[in-house]
């Protein structure tokens, strides 16, 4: 083999290598970091998930409560007064305070 031949062969072969071993490198970081991003993606899921079902909740807690005060002020009417005035503005006072308050996340869908 002429000498020009096992030059280029030689230069070849380093390109080869130094791929090979960039590759290499690359998996071995791409690997372990989609495991984390697979991860993140997981957690952003379940807190998504976990944030509709408060705000699911609370909607529910509010229609109790308006229950609860739409029954109380009936029996109020009747004439049942006693307790049940301080609980109605009790419960007046709740559903205020509950329906000025932020709400901490706002679902996409």
């Amino acid at each position: 083999m002429p000498v020009e031949v096992v030059v280029y062969l030689e230069i070849l072969a380093g390109f080869v290598i130094t791929i090979t071993v960039l590759c290499t490198g690359f998996y071995k970081l791409y690997k372990p970091l989609k495991a984390q991003f697979d991860r993140i993606k997981k957690l952003e899921t379940w807190t998504h998930k976990q944030q509709i079902d408060i705000e699911n909740a609370r909607e529910r807690n509010m229609l109790m409560h308006i229950s609860i005060l739409t029954c109380l002020e009936r029996i109020s009417k009747e004439g049942h007064n006693g307790e049940v005035a301080a609980l109605v503005q009790e419960i007046r006072k709740l559903l205020v305070t509950q329906s000025h308050q932020g709400i901490s996340y706002k679902a996409d869908n």
